[in-house]
């Protein structure tokens, strides 16, 4: 098993085919000061194309995100920020 701590965060989200969304949603929550978590099949797929360099097997091409936002104005904020993007 690969060491965790020598594997570059760029290689396990930036490659795939959720790229651009995954990049679009890490600078809004990025901007907007959000911590967020990929969860579910994406998160699987991107963990095992990074990592272990193994290609997906995706059954549904939905996106699954757990995010912590203090009140709904950055809320509405963020949603605007993305739908511009």
């Amino acid at each position: 098993m690969s060491n965790l701590l020598t594997i570059p965060f760029n290689k396990i989200r930036s490659e795939g085919n959720y790229k651009v969304i995954l990049e679009a949603l890490e600078r809004g929550f990025s901007k907007f000061g959000i911590d967020f978590y990929l969860v579910g099949a994406t998160a699987r797929d991107v963990w095992m194309r990074g990592v272990h360099e193994k290609p997906p097997k995706r059954a549904t091409s939905d996106i699954d995100f757990g995010i912590m936002i203090k009140d709904s104005y950055v809320f509405d904020e963020l949603k605007n920020y993305l739908i511009e993007v």
